[in-house]
């Protein structure tokens, strides 16, 4: 196949935009990763056991899923990851602790920054997971409805936003050492 040269720089062009795209992405996220790390270590925020439990009973129940509900498999695929059953569970309480400790610091500065969940910002994660899960966008927002994960959804927005918020102040450098532009960052890391 030939290409005409104005396509083919068009298309290198095109690439060079998608790879610029694509660190900065990658930027953000590094970023919003980094800054969450922090706030995590050095904020206090007491944790409620029963929700701790939850989350790990949740996360419990995916790995099961995962093997189709057979405690056995599960521990035959820990034994070739060199990992027990122990360890496993240690790491998934631990898990659930940072991402409830996360949940209830991020909905604490939601609440102080008073933010909130617009319509169109719900409409815009719900066309982004239907499309990320190739289902038709009015089907996955009727059984987002009636399975409740909507308010979950309208949770994780809004700790997002909050998340935004806190990053937007941080002082954000590259490996080098020189200054990011942090809207930029927070702007691109958003799903679309």
């Amino acid at each position: 196949m030939l290409f005409r040269s104005d396509t083919l720089e068009e298309l290198r062009a095109d690439l060079r935009t998608r790879l610029r795209q694509a660190k900065v992405v990658r930027q953000g996220a590094q970023a919003r990763d980094e800054v969450l790390k922090a706030l995590l270590a050095t904020t206090e925020v007491p944790l409620p056991e029963s929700i701790v439990d939850f989350q790990f009973e949740s996360r419990m129940h995916d790995a099961l899923n995962a093997f189709e509900h057979d405690k056995q498999r599960l521990g035959r695929w820990l034994e070739e990851q060199g990992q027990t059953e122990e360890e496993f569970e240690t790491d998934l309480r631990n898990d659930a602790r940072e991402t409830v400790k996360a949940h209830l610091m991020l909905d604490t500065i939601a609440d102080a920054e008073k933010l909130s969940v617009t319509q169109g910002e719900l409409s815009e994660l719900v066309m982004y997971q239907a499309r990320r899960q190739g289902v038709d966008p009015n089907d996955y927002a009727q059984k987002a409805h009636q399975s409740g994960q909507l308010s979950a959804m309208l949770a994780d927005v809004r700790r997002g936003k909050a998340l935004a918020t806190v990053v937007r102040q941080a002082t954000v450098t590259d490996a080098s050492g020189n200054p990011v532009d942090v809207d930029s960052l927070v702007t691109s890391t958003t799903p679309s």
